[in-house]
């Protein structure tokens, strides 16, 4: 009778043993899941910023270089006029040109230092005032 009794103690103990440790894989399977996908899409993340950056660094170059020939179209419209050989029109169109496309360069760059902080925030990184910045306070107005 002793015996009978004692061993279904343990019989018992087994079995909740058992479903803790099911338990307890499920829980690190779930956790080991989530994991995973958070770097799938921290990596995905990076991966079409960086795609992004390179793309406004060829669109932010190709805009540079058609600022700099309206500029070039303004100078010389200008030239023209101040030597007689045209009239102030011809300026005032060469720079409806110009300021537009400045306007859009600016944005370019805007958008290309933006995919920076998107980058680094995605890599895990954290903005942080410098040492310097802490120790000189606020700006002086």
């Amino acid at each position: 009778g002793c015996f009978g009794t004692n061993l279904t103690g343990p019989l018992f103990q087994a079995g909740k043993l058992t479903a803790s440790e099911k338990a307890a894989k499920a829980e690190f399977l779930a956790a080991s899941n989530d994991y995973e996908q958070t770097v799938l899409n921290a990596l995905a993340e990076v991966s079409s910023t960086l795609i992004q950056r390179a793309k406004l660094r060829n669109i932010t170059s190709i805009q540079s270089e058609a600022v700099e020939a309206y500029q070039t179209a303004v100078k010389l419209s200008f030239e023209r006029y101040r030597t007689g050989l045209s009239n102030y029109i011809e300026v005032l169109y060469a720079q409806q040109n110009l300021y537009p496309a400045q306007i859009q360069l600016s944005q370019y760059y805007y958008q290309h230092a933006s995919t920076l902080v998107s980058l680094y925030t995605a890599l895990g990184g954290g903005w942080n005032m410098s040492h310097k910045a802490i120790m000189d306070g606020p700006p002086k107005r």
